[in-house]
């Protein structure tokens, strides 16, 4: 009898976790889209040209770096960067700490996390490559980020997707620093671009 309550109460949260699955198609579509766009499942990394001892310190720095994505805490995430090399750099980062809509002396509130083009939050993410080219180290991150929509009568609510990221760090006698983080499928590969919600 015990065993049938159990199995009973299994499916039941089954279904029940079916209906509320988030649906990415502005709350209508098919449950496939929904399932494969927001699957995050565990792979071994994949390391090439990097010790056992580099690849788990690097995979601290990710997980680091994600802490802060998760706390929502733009300060310490951006300490983790390298300086800006160019005015265009420069210009992106003033923009993402909201330098240029900033007033007096008060302390500019960042974009990050508070506004459309940079607000979500993330559920999850698995470091998926390490490799070392050069000088540099290129991370491939699989993030689950989870976005609000308010805006339109059609569709409140949620949705989430998996998005592939890359870093591209440097080494040095402090430790990591991150010298760009970005999509994956960008080929100009901007240095703050990974911040951007989609």
């Amino acid at each position: 009898m015990r065993y049938l309550i159990i199995i009973a109460l299994a499916l039941l949260i089954g279904f029940s976790l079916g209906k509320l699955s988030p649906n990415i198609q502005s709350g209508k579509g098919n449950s496939n889209t929904a399932q494969s766009e927001t699957l995050l499942e565990f792979r071994p990394v994949e390391a090439v040209g990097i010790t056992e001892t580099e690849q788990k310190k690097i995979e601290k720095f990710i997980e680091s770096f994600e802490g802060y994505k998760w706390q929502k805490d733009p300060d310490k995430l951006l300490e983790m960067f390298t300086l800006p090399e160019s005015k265009e750099d420069q210009e992106r980062l003033d923009a993402i700490l909201g330098k240029d809509y900033a007033r007096g002396s008060a302390k500019p509130l960042s974009r990050l996390f508070s506004t459309q083009g940079y607000n979500h939050s993330i559920g999850g993410h698995y470091v998926r490559s390490i490799k070392k080219e050069g000088d540099s180290i290129i991370v491939t991150v699989d993030e689950l980020r989870i976005f609000y929509y308010g805006l339109s009568e059609d569709f409140v609510g949620y949705s989430a997707k998996v998005v592939n990221l890359m870093f591209e760090l440097e080494k040095s006698a402090a430790g990591y620093k991150i010298t760009k983080y970005y999509h994956s499928d960008n080929n100009l590969r901007p240095k703050y671009e990974g911040f951007i919600a989609q």
